[in-house]
C-alpha cells in the first residue's frame, strides 16, 4: 500500500500569486508558514521554530484563494507532496523543489471584500481573465442560495456550530458560500465565533 497525503495548517507567508494556463485553468502559488513552540528544559526560555512550505493549488480553489486570502491569513490544506527537478542550462547543475499540491482546504480566515485589490490576475492573459470573471459571476449568483441547498445536513450542522467544512474543486459553489459566510455572517462575541441567524 502506498499513500502520499499531507495535512497542514499555517499562515500565508505572502500574498498568493494567481496565473492562468493556456486552457484557462487557474494556478495559485504561495508559501505557508508552520511554527512549533516549546520551552527550553534547561533555561525555561520559550522557543519557536518556523518551517516554510511551497504550496500550489489548481482550478477554482486557486481563484478563491487568490481572491480572498492575503499574507498572514490562516488556512488548512490537504494534498500531496511532489518534487520538481530541472537542470540549469548554464552550469548543468540539477535543481530540486518540493511542494505541496493542495486538493482540499478548510477556511480558517479570509480577507473582507474591502481589503480585496482592484484586480488580481495575470496581466499577460486578458482572455483567460475574462473567462475567470464570467465564472466568478456565475458562482456569485449560486452563493445566494440557502446553505441547505448547497450542503449536506451534516455539513449544515457543522457550519451552524462554527466547525470547519472541507471543500475542493468538485464543489466550488460551496467554497464561495463559505467565503461569503466568513465575511458576512459570523460575529465575534466574548472571544468565540458565533453563528448569525441571517445566514441560515
Amino acid at each position: 500500500m502506498f499513500l502520499n497525503k499531507v495535512t497542514i495548517a499555517g499562515n500565508l507567508g505572502q500574498d498568493p500569486e494567481v496565473k492562468f494556463m493556456p486552457d484557462g485553468t487557474a494556478v495559485c502559488n504561495f508559501s505557508l508558514a508552520t511554527t512549533d513552540y516549546w520551552k527550553d528544559k534547561q533555561t525555561g526560555e520559550k522557543k519557536e521554530s518556523t518551517e516554510w512550505h511551497n504550496i500550489v493549488i489548481f482550478g477554482k480553489l486557486a481563484e478563491i484563494v487568490g481572491k480572498h486570502f492575503v499574507k498572514g491569513s490562516p488556512i488548512y490544506l490537504e494534498g500531496k507532496i511532489r518534487t520538481l527537478s530541472w537542470k540549469d542550462k548554464d552550469n548543468g547543475k540539477n535543481h530540486y523543489k518540493t511542494e505541496i499540491v493542495c486538493n482540499e482546504m478548510q477556511f480558517m480566515g479570509s480577507k473582507s471584500s474591502s481589503d480585496q485589490p482592484a484586480a488580481q490576475s495575470n496581466p499577460s492573459s486578458n482572455q483567460a481573465n475574462a473567462g475567470a470573471n464570467a465564472k466568478a459571476k456565475a458562482n456569485n449568483n449560486a452563493s445566494n442560495a440557502p446553505i441547505s441547498e448547497l450542503f449536506t445536513p451534516a455539513e449544515v450542522k457543522a457550519i451552524q456550530n462554527c466547525m470547519p467544512v472541507k471543500v475542493n474543486n468538485n464543489d466550488p459553489k460551496k467554497a464561495e458560500k463559505l467565503v461569503e459566510l466568513k465575511a458576512n455572517d459570523y460575529t465575534w462575541k466574548g472571544g468565540k465565533k458565533e453563528w448569525s441567524p441571517k445566514a441560515a
